[in-house]
């Protein structure tokens, strides 16, 4: 049972099985950035991470496996996703965070 459990655990750390938990999804921003950033999103001045999800998702159908929220210049944010389409190939969406406005589509099949 030993072995059991210590095979499960080396499986689990080598990425090989899935976590139990989907962790919350990383926005590269530095710590200022980022309370700027959740302001931004509660004053209603960009959209939040699930609406771009769904936006993202419509433009390119798939599991979004990488995200990240960036500045562009002094007040205007653009969100990345890439997305992994059904035949494993990942596509890159970037939405303007203000107007959900598709900006760009790469690798879509």
């Amino acid at each position: 049972m030993k072995d059991l459990t210590t095979a499960f655990l080396v499986a689990l750390a080598a990425g090989l099985l899935p976590a139990v938990a989907t962790p919350a999804p990383v926005i590269e921003l530095q710590r200022p950035d980022q309370d700027r950033a959740r302001r931004e999103v509660l004053e209603g001045r960009i959209m939040s991470y699930a609406e771009i999800a769904r936006l993202a998702r419509r433009a390119v159908p798939g599991r979004i496996v990488g995200q990240d929220l960036k500045r562009r210049g002094r007040d205007r944010y653009v969100y990345r996703l890439s997305i992994m389409q059904e035949d494993g190939k990942v596509a890159a969406v970037v939405i303007d965070a203000h107007t959900g406005r598709i900006l760009s589509v790469k690798g879509k099949r």
